[in-house]
């Protein structure tokens, strides 16, 4: 399954969203503010604070959540995002959709790079 046209437009003129991975008992997590972009016809995620952020962490182990974005609830998978060419385009939408200051700056670094994910939508038959 993946995103239509009108979602993908519609997810990239949000500048926050909320996440809420699932944990190891398969209860969502209390949901984190996050920044999301577009790359091509996919949205992506990083978590700010790297590798010890601890939706990012719970996101990497059970690679389902759910998004909340303009009030709506979205069921959703994540998928590691590690090629070197996708997270270079990544860092370049971070950049034009939040500008270049500190914070958009850190979701560019080499630690935040690591935590990419691809975020995909997903029906419960999955």
């Amino acid at each position: 399954m993946n995103w239509t046209k009108k979602e993908l437009d519609s997810m990239n003129k949000t500048n926050e969203i909320q996440i809420s991975p699932k944990k190891s008992n398969g209860t969502l997590k209390e949901p984190t503010t996050i920044w999301m972009v577009r790359n091509d016809d996919n949205l992506y995620v990083r978590a700010w604070r790297g590798l010890k952020s601890k939706w990012y962490g719970a996101a990497k182990q059970s690679h389902e959540g759910n998004i909340r974005i303009k009030g709506k609830e979205i069921a959703v998978r994540f998928e590691e995002e590690d090629d070197e060419k996708t997270n270079q385009a990544i860092n370049d939408a971070y950049l034009k959709k939040y500008g270049k200051n500190q914070y958009s700056k850190t979701m560019i670094g080499p630690e935040q790079q690591k935590t990419t994910l691809k975020v995909l939508p997903r029906n419960d038959e999955e």
